[in-house]
């Protein structure tokens, strides 16, 4: 492929994916206040939620000689949490 062309499809993507948040935000004003209220929470805890398990997985794998299994040991951890606040709620 070429330069051009590769460098045309990345923009063409960041420019699709810039849009799609941007038709987001373009919706909030339409939503009810209730159903507004729920996404802004959802969508808060998803932003902290990303960044704790961004930071664990990448900053305690430094701390350890045994990368591998912590970081197997973090996932598992993060995912059995994650299942059982999803499925608490029932």
């Amino acid at each position: 492929m070429r330069t051009v062309s590769v460098w045309g499809f990345a923009l063409l993507a960041v420019t699709v994916i810039s849009l799609v948040g941007l038709l987001g935000v373009a919706m909030v004003p339409v939503m009810q206040k209730v159903f507004y209220n729920h996404l802004l929470q959802f969508l808060i805890a998803l932003a902290v939620g990303t960044l704790v398990g961004d930071a664990l997985l990448h900053l305690i794998p430094h701390v350890s000689s045994r990368v591998l299994q912590l970081r197997l040991f973090c996932v598992l951890s993060l995912s059995l949490y994650f299942l059982s606040s999803l499925f608490g709620k029932c």
